[in-house]
């Protein structure tokens, strides 16, 4: 995954916010993929345009004390995004 590959929600996603949490589910199936606080601020980063490098330096400046896993977690994060078809690749 490229620091500078730019991701979007995919609009075929709805979302549900239950106080600190977030469910995104597929509209046509009603799949659900359940966010942690950390993957709700990087589907939201990710849908205000920001890069991975960008949506890190954001978190690392609101949370300095758990710069440590940052990274890890926004990747991470990125990735299952990715896998449950929730953002897409807004380069390609």
């Amino acid at each position: 995954m490229m620091n500078t590959t730019k991701f979007t929600p995919n609009p075929a996603f709805a979302t549900e916010v239950f106080e600190d949490e977030i469910l995104l589910y597929a509209i046509a199936t009603g799949k659900g993929v359940y966010l942690n606080k950390t993957a709700g601020l990087v589907w939201e980063m990710c849908g205000k345009g920001l890069v991975m490098e960008e949506i890190i330096g954001l978190l690392e400046e609101a949370f300095p004390e758990q710069k440590k896993d940052i990274r890890t977690d926004v990747q991470a994060a990125l990735q299952d995004l990715l896998k449950h078809g929730a953002l897409i690749n807004a380069d390609e």
